[in-house]
């Protein structure tokens, strides 16, 4: 009798749990899929939206929509976008936000991004860019174009194949605020511009504080990654180096212009030490290796000694920009390639502070730059 009692009992146990377990389903004709949005100052303390909505209708086409609004902060931007549209608004599928380099420069992202982070419905591997001109630029279609793709879907692809590739350097939301929150490594976004009816990525905006700086080109930001992750067999570039280090090596007279090589397959493995704490000295040691894939100058490669003037030209060169590109970064007082982080775990003890490092240190600090070059094979087009 006690086992039939307890048999039964464990059956009404298990119904009842069941009963309050139930996920709550939505069929998907009724959702609409945030995948992208776009963040620009409004008027006053205001804040204007764009997003960019995947939504499953009847016609093939329908896919596609776009939503602006304005409010105080980012969830009403949510919700008042949510009382334009038919479907039930959700961020489960947000990949990208575009903030305007006007907002990013005078109010800063960090409370924008902060907001994505404690959003459950959000992920955090969401990438950031910021906008030549403003958010809106970079996502608004005109309605002929807006069935054509879902512009969140594309900037995502875009921004994902380009740091997969070694092109541009990473930025999700969770890299932002790692970087944001650490003293000596700042954070660096694809900067995005439209030229006429289609978006690229043209080159990396630099933050501070979670505000926009100043930007850099794709040539640029090359170097900048070069020192701060390193290269892992993706990268390319073009190097211009001087037609009188390699003229000996012409096979006929050179055209007109400076001689461009093209490097492929680039490896690039840096190690950056702290040799003198006071008036800070940093040896900066890169070793690259890469294919010679292009040269702009009739150069032939089966003569003796040919690979070892590439590859002196080619260190020369890089020494240059990188040195280069360093005083730009103390000269805007920011720190992507990440020199305050190897300064405050090379000193025991020591909390570098903000103040510390980008007012009294940074500037002043020298920099011994090293770059020994290899160059693997060659798959060369004239």
């Amino acid at each position: 009798m006690r086992k039939r009692i307890s048999f039964i009992v464990s059956i009404c146990l298990v119904v009842f749990l069941s009963a309050g377990c139930v996920i709550k389903k939505r069929p998907l004709e009724t959702l609409g899929l945030a995948t992208a949005i776009g963040v620009d100052k409004g008027e006053g303390d205001n804040i204007k939206g764009t997003l960019v909505m995947h939504h499953f209708g009847s016609k093939p086409e329908d896919v596609a929509a776009q939503l602006e609004s304005t409010a105080n902060t980012s969830q009403g931007l949510f919700k008042f976008m949510n009382l334009e549209t038919s479907d039930k608004l959700v961020t489960g599928q947000l990949r990208v936000a575009v903030y305007g380099k006007s907002y990013a420069k005078e109010e800063g992202i960090i409370r924008q991004v902060q907001t994505l982070k404690r959003d459950a419905a959000t992920q955090t591997n969401m990438y950031l860019a910021i906008s030549e001109t403003t958010a809106k630029d970079i996502l608004f279609q005109t309605k002929a174009e807006e069935h054509s793709k879902n512009m969140g879907t594309y900037l995502y692809k875009m921004i994902r194949q380009n740091i997969d590739g070694e092109s541009m350097i990473s930025c999700t939301v969770q890299e932002f605020l790692r970087d944001y929150l650490q003293v000596g490594k700042d954070p660096v976004l694809p900067f995005l511009e439209k030229r006429r009816d289609f978006v690229l990525i043209d080159g990396a905006a630099l933050m501070f504080r979670g505000k926009y700086i100043t930007d850099i080109n794709a040539a640029e930001t090359f170097y900048v990654k070069a020192i701060r992750d390193g290269y892992k067999g993706s990268g390319q570039t073009d190097i211009e180096i001087p037609n009188s280090a390699m003229k000996k090596f012409y096979t006929e007279k050179a055209d007109p212009g400076p001689l461009f090589v093209n490097l492929q397959q680039i490896k690039a493995k840096r190690k950056v030490k702290l040799v003198k704490q006071k008036d800070p000295v940093f040896d900066v040691d890169v070793h690259v290796t890469a294919n010679i894939a292009a040269l702009s100058q009739p150069i032939s490669l089966e003569k003796p000694g040919v690979y070892e003037a590439f590859e002196k030209a080619i260190s020369a060169k890089m020494e240059k920009e990188l040195a280069k590109e360093i005083k730009k970064m103390q000269k805007y007082k920011v720190d992507p390639m990440g020199f305050g982080v190897v300064y405050d775990t090379t000193i025991r003890h020591l909390t570098l502070t903000e103040k510390a490092w980008y007012q009294n240190l940074y500037p002043k600090a020298k920099f011994r730059i090293h770059v020994k070059t290899k160059i693997a094979r060659s798959g060369v087009l004239n």
